[in-house]
């Protein structure tokens, strides 16, 4: 037995039945290095297209506070993970009630896209205000919290809200954007924000996110995601060269959005830097079902400066 398959370590997070696709066969198996730049604060998300290795959008990732799911069959609400927000629902209040954060559980947007999970589910079927925790920004400044009810109008999201030190009350509607998996709202100046490119069109996002740890800590990680439309993956450990198609073919891909995630690197507290783990690759299924192999070689680029994922990404 090839001695990849005895050394798989599938870190996968089944949420679905396994459905049968057809599966595009990329003759061509030649490694290509690429470099994306999320500035050395990471402000910026990079949505990259795997099937044309190629940057689809370059996002600032404070540039939007709530988003409301683009699918007609779901009214998932989501907050900007880039941020490290929260939420605290607090029942059978009103936005013109004195509130306050003393003494809230804050739930934070769990790094797998559960939604079961989100600060929001079920939101529809509750009655009160959330509170909201705006987290930080890419220089690690506090935002500011707010106060906000949401209500379904004509299928599209009523959001209304205010500081939670002012009294203005602020209403906008955000849109069903179909051709998005989310279509987002900025608190602070009411304008609507396409948070990320169309879903047709990239495969995963270079970004920070919020991971939850142990005893609910919440913490900004580095990373990548899976779009949420069509894109699965699998995390492996052995020799990327061993593996063949029949191989990627049979395996098992996840949907899980953090498989690929943060941790192919680690902080070397000796060094002072982040180093590469060895031995680590993922398998990725793209939006039109096309396999691809990647691992990562560097977060720095030539001049050592942080913040430059470089990985190497191939077919199978």
């Amino acid at each position: 037995m090839n001695r990849l398959l005895l050394n798989l370590a599938l870190l996968v997070v089944f949420t679905s039945c396994l459905k049968e696709k057809p599966i595009e066969r990329i003759t061509n198996g030649e490694l290509q290095t690429v470099q994306v730049n999320m500035g050395d604060t990471y402000q910026l998300q990079i949505f990259y297209d795997l099937e044309n290795l190629e940057i689809i959008d370059t996002k600032d990732k404070d540039a939007w506070d709530l988003a409301f799911s683009g699918s007609d069959t779901s009214n998932h609400v989501i907050l900007n993970s880039a941020k490290i927000m929260g939420a605290a629902f607090i029942p059978n209040t009103s936005l013109t009630d004195s509130l306050s954060t003393s003494g809230v559980t804050w739930v934070y947007e769990h790094h797998e896209g559960d939604g079961a999970l989100s600060p929001f589910h079920d939101w529809e079927n509750k009655t009160g205000v959330y509170l909201i925790n705006g987290g930080f920004n890419h220089l690690g400044q506090n935002q500011p919290n707010h106060a906000l009810q949401l209500a379904l109008v004509n299928g599209a999201l009523e959001v209304k809200y205010r500081r939670l030190n002012q009294q203005e009350i602020r209403t906008v509607t955000i849109p069903k954007m179909s051709n998005y998996n989310f279509y987002a709202l900025n608190f602070a100046n009411q304008n609507l924000h396409e948070c990320e490119p169309p879903k047709n069109t990239w495969d995963i996002v270079f970004t920070v996110y919020t991971h939850i740890f142990d005893n609910n800590h919440a913490y900004a990680v580095n990373g990548v995601l899976l779009n949420r439309n069509k894109v699965e993956a699998a995390k492996i450990s052995g020799n990327l060269e061993d593996l063949t198609f029949d191989e990627a073919l049979s395996m098992t891909l996840s949907t899980q959005l953090d498989v690929i995630g943060y941790d192919w690197k680690f902080f070397n507290m000796q060094a002072g830097i982040f180093t590469i783990v060895p031995n680590y690759f993922y398998l990725v299924q793209s939006r039109s079902s096309a396999r691809k192999k990647m691992r990562f070689v560097n977060f720095y680029n030539e001049q050592g400066m942080r913040g430059f994922p470089t990985f190497e990404v191939g077919g199978i």
